[in-house]
């Protein structure tokens, strides 16, 4: 077997629907406490940090309804692919996510978790229990 010598440690991120796209917070006729202009930038800085001290390079496994470019902007032109969530996290070396149900792949390939949220996220929290 033949190792491919471009291959770069990774890290892959679970990307929910929003704020982008409102698939999943339509089905509760909620609405997302995120917002384009500060959850991507917030999130690629997190990237930066993760990629630099960790020499790891992050990735994007997008929500099954989503819609995203392979290279996205707004992840910083980092590579987002569609249905190949397993086969990321399988050779990851770290999970990200804000929370999916595609964290117990994480469980069933053993691999370290970091379960994070934004400051937009505590806001509307701090809205709810007004």
């Amino acid at each position: 077997k033949q190792e491919n010598i471009d291959y770069k440690p990774t890290a892959v991120f679970l990307c929910g629907s929003a704020p982008m796209f409102l698939r999943d917070n339509l089905a509760g006729e909620t609405t997302s406490p995120l917002t384009i202009d500060v959850y991507y930038p917030s999130l690629c800085r997190f990237f930066d940090r993760i990629e630099s001290e960790l020499s790891l390079t992050m990735e994007i496994a997008g929500h099954p309804g989503a819609a995203h470019p392979k290279n996205p902007g707004y992840f910083g032109g980092r590579l987002a692919l569609q249905g190949k969530t397993m086969e990321m996290i399988a050779r990851s070396k770290l999970v990200l996510s804000h929370g999916s149900a595609a964290c117990n792949l994480a469980v069933l390939f053993k691999k370290p978790t970091i379960q994070f949220i934004t400051d937009q996220f505590l806001i509307e929290e701090s809205k709810q229990n007004v």
